[in-house]
């Protein structure tokens, strides 16, 4: 139980400034500032591109707080986020590629079928984990608390630590760990939406809140 009690308080106060970010409240997109204008046209543009191809995409969009697929320009699923951090915003301004879609969490097979192999369903999606794009970008899914505990604190405690690491490499003065970051906090079933709904090679855009 102690345990239990100092891995919540590691992760409840560590890094406030970063729980803030997470957790904002959705900005709001001011018409007559010049940097949302020219984010809202860079997404725009990279749409109309995507949108001549039967490809679907993501369109990662942080003011409205939901990954959209999305395919011509059309919605196909939407996927609300609970909470959000991102690091070097700077660097998110382009278009991604997937690289390889979510690991799938294969269930058990009875005894008296452990020759036969399902196929992959649903509740074979993982609720949380990491996907790397190119240009360099990783972006991790975390679950809320509906997982249950025990995931939930695990997953927090490993994306603490990995970012923590990452900044203390950072401070070392190594140039690598200036790699752009995304982490996505989504209710389990969604984590799981998402995850089935990405194909390798996806494209990716990212509408930003500038300050």
């Amino acid at each position: 139980m102690r345990a239990l009690w100092a891995i919540l308080l590691l992760l409840t106060s560590c890094d406030p400034a970063t729980r803030a970010e997470e957790y904002r409240v959705p900005a709001v997109v001011d018409l007559n500032d010049a940097s949302s204008l020219r984010e809202i046209n860079r997404v725009l543009e990279e749409e109309i591109k995507l949108a001549s191809a039967a490809q679907p995409y993501l369109l990662l969009d942080l003011i409205a707080q939901a990954v959209m697929i999305k395919s011509r320009g059309v919605d196909l699923h939407r996927v609300p986020l609970v909470g959000w951090t991102i690091y070097h915003p700077d660097s998110l301004g382009k278009l991604f590629h997937l690289q390889v879609r979510p690991p799938v969490v294969r269930r058990k097979a009875a005894p008296a079928a452990a020759d036969i192999q399902e196929p992959i369903s649903f509740a074979d999606m993982p609720t949380y984990y990491t996907i790397r794009f190119e240009p360099s970008l990783i972006l991790t899914v975390l679950p809320t608390a509906e997982a249950g505990v025990w995931r939930w604190i695990m997953a927090r405690a490993q994306d603490w630590w990995a970012r923590a690491s990452a900044r203390a490499t950072a401070r070392s003065g190594n140039p690598s760990d200036m790699q752009p970051a995304v982490t996505l906090t989504l209710a389990p079933d969604q984590a799981q939406s998402l995850a089935w709904s990405l194909t390798a090679g996806m494209p990716m855009i990212i509408r930003r809140p500038l300050p």
